[in-house]
């Protein structure tokens, strides 16, 4: 894409219309990032990132934030530029994918406390009834006379945190190694054991939302942000050392200076249908075939081993797609 393409979209969305070739060159941002490998594994909707698992969080991206909250005439209006409009759309997926993997660890949680609360009714009971199950009143059953007599909690948010502080050291679950702070759990026996401690160090009623906003002082489940994309700072990506980048930049700038014209387009093309990047080149598919195994013969004669080589192959793509960007 160009600059006038740039400003030509923005022209037509604030007349209410979404160029194709918007959406398809917003759906090539999120494929790139992902086959660049610069979104944790967290983050993919099932573990790990392949071409559907980027085309399922490019649509919700999409629906959601760009169109469902009106982001999109703003992620083109501060653009100044076509590598502009890539630098923020990648920031605003990214806090796509942490608003999203915080909504849905908060709304486990929230389903799994109500759940205990109301099927033990030995040891809960209800104070008094609401519409949502998020306003309900509970308490423990105090032996022989019910739990008529606990109060409802009238305390400051602060000295709801200092009840949940004061239950001890909480142990966290987290499925990967890797997903950081995007999936602390409680077992079961430990949000348990949490939940009666709220109730005991509170002497009150509690809500299953006081009850969960307690659990949130304590492992950061902070109702997610939607941030301003120019106020936005970079998310932390899986990135080598700046040492290793450099060494890896140099190697692309030798790989692209062995790479004939014909063979730099087939590289920048990616992964287009063979027949496709044929006819634009007019040549045949076994030309691009072949082109592509002496563009791997390559990359691979520079590399210490494949992950290295998926990187070199994505650095030397990327700087062609910069120099496309930049003509």
């Amino acid at each position: 894409m160009t600059d006038p393409d740039l400003s030509a979209w923005r022209g037509q969305v604030r007349r209410g219309n979404t160029p194709a070739e918007l959406i398809a060159h917003l759906r090539a941002i999120v494929l790139r990032m992902v086959r660049r490998r610069v979104l944790p594994p967290a983050f993919a909707p099932y573990g790990q990132w392949d071409d559907e698992a980027a085309e399922e969080i490019f649509a919700a991206w999409f629906a959601d934030r760009l169109v469902g909250e009106g982001q999109l005439i703003a992620l083109l209006d501060r653009s100044s530029s076509a590598a502009g409009l890539r630098g923020l759309a990648e920031r605003s997926v990214r806090q796509h994918l942490l608003n999203t993997a915080d909504r849905s660890q908060t709304r486990n949680l929230f389903g799994r406390i109500v759940d205990l609360l109301r099927g033990d009714p030995d040891r809960f009971v209800t104070v008094g009834a609401a519409a949502r199950a998020a306003e309900t009143w509970f308490a423990l059953r105090r032996p022989g006379d019910g739990a008529d007599g606990a109060p409802t909690w009238s305390g400051s948010d602060a000295q709801l945190a200092a009840c949940a502080w004061s239950l001890g050291d909480l142990v966290v679950v987290r499925y990967r190694a890797d997903a950081a702070k995007l999936s602390p759990v409680l077992d079961t026996t430990e949000l348990d054991r949490f939940i009666t401690g709220m109730f005991v160090a509170s002497e009150s009623a509690l809500t299953p939302r006081l009850i969960l906003s307690a659990l949130g002082s304590r492992i950061e489940l902070d109702e997610p942000s939607h941030e301003d994309l120019e106020k936005a700072p970079a998310q932390a990506t899986n990135a080598p050392p700046p040492d290793v980048q450099v060494v890896r930049d140099d190697t692309a700038r030798a790989i692209l200076a062995q790479l004939t014209v014909r063979q730099r387009e087939v590289l920048r093309r990616g992964d287009d249908p063979v027949a496709a990047i044929g006819r634009d080149l007019q040549c045949s598919v076994g030309t691009v075939v072949n082109e592509r195994r002496r563009i791997g013969d390559v990359v691979t004669r520079l590399s210490a081993d494949n992950d290295e080589r998926d990187a070199l192959l994505n650095i030397a793509a990327d700087r062609l797609y910069l120099q496309d960007d930049d003509a």
